[in-house]
């Protein structure tokens, strides 16, 4: 070995004490020690069943606690989009009276009649003043008789249009079979403004514009009723008053009112024994408020002959 040199250990000598270091690092009975933090962290990497359940019932707590609550909120947001379509519509019928000599659209097709319009009368040209075609494009929505041809039924049944109201339940056939004849309102104009032989009234007719209804929440089939004596018939017509209002808000319903104004009522202060409340005071349906408005025409001495339209069918266009 040249002078300097690091003496090479003996690879048997380095064998043993190899050996030697093993055997000193092992127990007895032969296994090898785990040191001790290594069997804490395992047993930190998971919940156990118990922590699981906790968790979930936890969940569970939470949500029967959020879930009313965002029920209602989402009740309180459609009642509000109510609100605001009525508003729009009173809003347009002011404007077609500043635009007509003060004159009113009519509420139906039929004068005087509280009856169901059927798509043929929808789009009949008779049917150009009646509100649910005259007032649409003052707020710039489309007319009723835009949805008339049998492949547009379905798209008048959407609840962004403010025709209809957000909480409707729209009869199951509607917008569904195509062949259905007849066009439903899940709003209606008052029907007892125009009594008698008039088909149409001026705006400044109304003697009690912030009491007096224009619009309303209007009862489809399916819906619960506000009274047990309602009429459950021609439900979902264009024009209807107290005896098919309908309270599809928190078990309210909105009104609109010829001032401008709406406002959510119970059923129990509309409706009394399925009809207006009479003498009307708070709520009011005819342009005079004196007048009965559960009373037939003939009783209140403006009765006039029933006038009949002839109805053309028209085609669809191509």
């Amino acid at each position: 070995m040249r002078c300097g040199e690091a003496k090479a250990p003996s690879p048997l000598r380095s064998a043993g004490a190899l050996q030697s270091t093993v055997a000193a690092a092992t127990p007895r009975g032969g296994c090898s020690r785990t040191p001790a933090t290594t069997g804490y962290r395992a047993n930190q990497s998971g919940f156990t069943l118990i922590e699981l359940l906790v968790v979930i019932a936890m969940i569970a707590i939470l949500a029967a606690l959020l879930l009313p609550a965002l029920g209602r909120a989402k009740a309180k947001a459609r009642e509000i989009s109510c609100v605001n379509r009525l508003k729009q519509w009173t809003l347009a019928l002011v404007m077609y009276k500043d635009e007509n000599e003060d004159w009113l659209p009519r509420e139906s097709f039929i004068p005087g009649g509280v009856k169901r319009n059927i798509w043929e009368q929808v789009r009949h040209p008779f049917a150009r003043d009646v509100w649910y075609n005259a007032l649409p494009p003052l707020i710039d929505q489309r007319r009723a008789d835009d949805f008339a041809p049998k492949p547009l039924h379905r798209d008048f049944y959407d609840r962004d249009l403010l025709m209809h109201c957000p909480s409707a339940s729209l009869p199951a056939t509607s917008g569904f079979a195509t062949n259905d004849p007849i066009a439903y309102f899940s709003y209606a104009m008052n029907s007892k403004l125009m009594l008698g032989p008039a088909t149409r009234i001026k705006f400044s007719a109304i003697r009690t514009p912030e009491a007096t209804v224009t619009f309303l929440d209007n009862r489809l089939d399916g819906e619960p009723a506000v009274d047990p004596h309602q009429p459950n018939e021609e439900l979902g017509q264009p024009s209807a008053y107290a005896s098919r209002f309908v309270t599809r808000h928190r078990q309210r319903g909105p009104l609109a009112f010829a001032d401008g104004h709406v406002q959510v009522f119970r059923g129990v202060d509309v409706v009394a024994g399925g009809y207006a409340i009479f003498p009307q005071t708070d709520i009011i349906w005819t342009a005079e408020p004196e007048m009965d408005p559960n009373a037939p025409p003939a009783a209140t001495g403006t009765g006039a002959p029933c006038r009949f339209y002839r109805l053309v069918v028209l085609p669809d266009p191509p």
